[in-house]
């Protein structure tokens, strides 16, 4: 009987032997398995704070647009008021224009108009009626003229 609890003492040993060299695989595997996820965590915590910094960015930029979009908003609204006023100024000029050159046409009185430099700019139909030698004269004045 002693012999046989010698050999399960010895199995037993043996056995224990066993598991304590598994335990110690284990455990390095374990430690290796724990060094990757720290390093894993590691990479990660930086990724993340590159994308909150990457995010602050943008949304400093998102602000920067948005306001830049209201100051074009106010601006095309004031040049969409300036057209808006030069529109009504060119039809004023348009119309006064007309009215013009009809109460010339209808006074049947010659008359030229000149520039600064004295050359025909506009003349009335009754000058060219009355008198065309007149016309002719100025043009050819403005043909001697030094330039």
């Amino acid at each position: 009987e002693i012999h046989a609890l010698r050999e399960r003492v010895s199995s037993t040993q043996e056995h224990l032997q066993t598991l304590v060299s598994e335990l110690d695989a284990a455990n390095e595997e374990l430690q290796l398995l724990n060094e990757e996820l720290q390093s894993s965590n590691e990479e990660l915590q930086s990724t993340n704070e590159e994308l909150e910094t990457s995010n602050e960015e943008l949304q400093a930029t998102t602000e920067e647009l948005l306001s830049a979009n209201e100051e074009l908003r106010s601006v095309n609204e004031e040049l969409y008021s300036v057209n808006a006023e030069y529109q009504h100024k060119i039809q004023e000029l348009l119309d006064l224009n007309a009215d013009m050159d009809n109460l010339l046409r209808s006074t049947n009185i010659g008359t030229l108009f000149l520039d600064q430099n004295l050359l025909i700019r506009k003349f009335t139909p009754a000058i060219r009626d009355q008198n065309p030698k007149i016309l002719l004269q100025a043009w050819l004045r403005h043909q001697r003229a030094p330039m």
